[in-house]
């Protein structure tokens, strides 16, 4: 591709960017007992090229390893840090932590929690059989099982600090309780709250109006599909679907209001909603009132019209003199005479 100015055409180079990789873990525990294996995989997007080579990097440091997969087979302590991986001349990965231990009693949990995923805490005793397991978050029990497992629903209120307790067997028929250590479980965002945002300030009738409920999808879940909705002074106005823009063709006084758009992840049931977005359209004759009033300038000119009627019966309740007022003084005042019953009657009357 080409890049010309006057009297200059200078070659301009035009780089993909592609997605930052993600570094995930078979089988998915941060935590794995001395000599057992554990592969780790460096996921890219659909759109990186398919042969390429990959950097692999713990606590910062190149290690040995140019595939896709990096296998740690019969793991030692030595092997625990913080991974890396870089796909081709991509950036690094976020870094994912690998604790090997050698611990009678184990908590294991995944190395990344999002919120909306079952969170699966498993107690694991690798020399000997447990009897009976509980878990325990912040130093509250809340699960006692005969199996080594249990799940959780993730939320972002399910962050805290766990550890779990087994009654293991030691020798023929004896059997004494051991606990892990304690682990820190963060659930993160899967997205943030949306903003619904308009394309347009000063919006007048007639105009086309565009409506865009804006959030970021974590990197890590880039397969996760989203949905939005949008809804006017709570009703909703479009449902939900893949399309994130809401767009009124020609804009009337009445679709005036307070506009906000939900954010969901059908697949994991996490929904969000947006703040308020008050939208205010300019009519013609934009007149205070009831919402059947507002920018009709028909009802604007019947009412004006009535008005100049029923003033002559309604002498004392309004001053000045109509004649005397601008149309926004007049509107204001109008609006005070609507809501007396009397004038509603005049009205009656007259029609």
């Amino acid at each position: 591709m080409l890049l010309c100015m006057p009297n200059v055409c200078n070659p301009l180079i035009v780089q993909r960017s592609f997605a930052r990789p993600v570094v995930s873990f078979s089988p998915n525990w941060a935590t794995i007992s001395r000599h057992e294996t554990i592969t780790l995989t460096c996921t890219v997007g659909p759109t990186a090229p398919l042969s390429q080579r990959y950097s692999w990097y713990r606590d910062n440091k190149r290690i040995n390893g140019e595939e896709r997969s990096f296998i740690i087979g019969k793991a030692e302590e030595k092997d625990s840090g913080n991974y890396q991986c870089q796909a081709g001349t991509s950036e690094r990965s976020d870094p994912v932590r690998l604790n090997v231990t050698n611990d009678r009693v184990i908590l294991q949990a995944p190395p990344s929690v999002y919120e909306g995923d079952p969170l699966t805490l498993r107690c694991y005793s690798p020399y000997t059989k447990a009897k009976e397991v509980m878990f325990y978050k912040d130093n509250v029990m809340i699960s006692s099982s005969p199996t080594d497992s249990v799940t959780l629903g993730a939320s972002v209120g399910m962050a805290g600090t766990y550890r779990c307790r087994a009654i293991l067997l030691l020798e023929l028929n004896h059997y004494a309780p051991h606990s892990s250590v304690d682990i820190a479980i963060t659930i993160q965002e899967l997205f943030p709250r949306p903003e619904i945002r308009a394309d347009k300030d000063g919006v007048q009738e007639g105009d086309v109006l565009t409506l865009s409920c804006h959030t970021a999808l974590n990197p890590a879940r880039g397969a996760t599909q989203l949905q939005f909705a949008f809804y006017r002074n709570g009703h909703n106005v479009q449902g939900f679907s893949s399309s994130s823009n809401y767009t009124i063709q020609s804009a009337r006084p009445q679709d005036s209001g307070n506009y906000t758009c939900d954010t969901a992840a059908p697949s994991v049931s996490v929904t969000k909603g947006s703040p308020g977005l008050s939208i205010h359209i300019h009519g013609d004759y934009d007149v205070p009132g009831k919402d059947g009033l507002q920018g009709n300038p028909y009802a604007a000119i019947v009412l004006w019209c009535l008005s100049v009627q029923a003033m002559s019966k309604l002498r004392g309740l309004f001053t000045p003199t109509l004649c005397n007022l601008s149309f926004s003084q007049f509107a204001t005042q109008l609006q005070i005479l609507c809501s007396k019953p009397i004038f509603l009657n005049l009205i009656i009357n007259l029609l």
